[in-house]
């Protein structure tokens, strides 16, 4: 049996709507355009609709560079909403202007980083405390000796904190972008982990279902299409292009965007999520292990049909050696 793995996600944080907007306090042309194209990622399993803003009109999220200290973080989904983080005292507070403070920031524009904090930014939490996940943790880690630049409180909250079952979506994924890097003397049974830098299928997989009714507000008019005489191929060209149109809008380069349109896969990929069926790998290994299995029942089908052809002739020759008595068969002819 083929097991997914989940994802953790906070439910009272999940987006309610469907746009959301997001400024950069500071940044240059090719930071942002990077950050954009990495962040876009999100909305392959997500479909929230993701639109850059000035500072000034009060951005659901507000992304800063390099702000604090070589450390990146971000707020839990939509309480960006409402809260910020003063960078000064480090402390979040109700924040109900939204033009200078940030609820995200980013220490270096790199693919982890964005995608990790990304996640963060859509309701997701850290992997390793989901409730299955079951890691026992050292004591020379948890009191804070084999890494003194961490402080107890980082650990805890960001290592040792476990989330209940309810926000534990399926089993543990060891490839979630959610997880940290963490080596095996860190704990008791040597487990260990790497530092993801792609969104996993799982991830992916329980984030559209999580937010399976923005893909079906922006593919209803799409399934209307679907009627006798049209192919599903003509259908897909034709209708899905969401990935693209929300591409050009966010991300706002037409060579990257033009590069990544592809409105077939876009279609298999909403059969996918509206189907709920496993994620497109281990689809794929199931295929694999159906043929091999066909393979090897024909093999074994073709040897038992040699080997009854073997023995109908061999029962033939007794048959010949017993009613003929005057005829003499060498035991290499039996």
């Amino acid at each position: 049996d083929v097991q997914l793995a989940g994802l953790v996600v906070d439910p009272n944080f999940v987006w309610k709507k469907q746009t959301v907007t997001i400024a950069f306090l500071n940044g240059d042309y090719k930071e942002r355009l990077e950050f954009r194209k990495i962040y876009f990622e999100w909305f392959k399993c997500s479909h929230i609709h993701f639109i850059e803003a000035p500072l000034n009109q009060s951005a659901d999220i507000r992304v800063g560079f390099g702000l604090d200290k070589g450390r990146s973080w971000s707020l839990i989904g939509s309480l960006s909403t409402e809260y910020s983080v003063n960078l000064t005292s480090g402390k979040v507070y109700r924040d109900f202007k939204r033009d200078f403070h940030p609820s995200m920031v980013i220490a270096s524009v790199s693919r982890r980083s964005i995608l990790h904090e990304g996640g963060h930014s859509l309701s997701a939490k850290h992997e390793h405390g989901h409730a299955l996940a079951n890691i026992s943790w050292h004591p020379y880690f948890t009191n804070g000796k084999m890494f003194p630049q961490m402080t107890i409180d980082y650990i805890q909250n960001n290592y040792l904190q476990t989330f209940p079952l309810n926000q534990s979506l399926g089993p543990f994924d060891k490839k979630s972008v959610m997880l940290y890097k963490i080596f095996p003397a860190m704990t008791t049974d040597n487990f260990s982990s790497n530092l993801n830098e792609d969104i996993s299928m799982n991830d992916q997989f329980y984030s559209s279902q999580i937010y399976r009714h923005f893909f079906d507000n922006d593919y209803k008019q799409c399934e209307k299409k679907i009627y006798p005489g049209k192919s599903n191929v003509q259908i897909a060209l034709e209708c899905y292009t969401t990935w693209y149109t929300q591409c050009m809008r966010f991300v706002r380069d037409g060579e990257f965007c033009e590069h990544h349109r592809n409105p077939w896969k876009e279609y298999q990929y909403f059969l996918w999520v509206k189907n709920e069926t496993l994620p497109l790998p281990y689809r794929r290994v199931q295929t694999n292990g159906t043929i091999i299995v066909i393979i090897l029942l024909l093999v074994l089908l073709v040897c038992i049909c040699a080997l009854l052809v073997w023995q109908h002739r061999r029962l033939r020759r007794i048959e010949r050696y017993l009613t003929s008595p005057g005829q003499q068969l060498s035991r290499s002819e039996l």
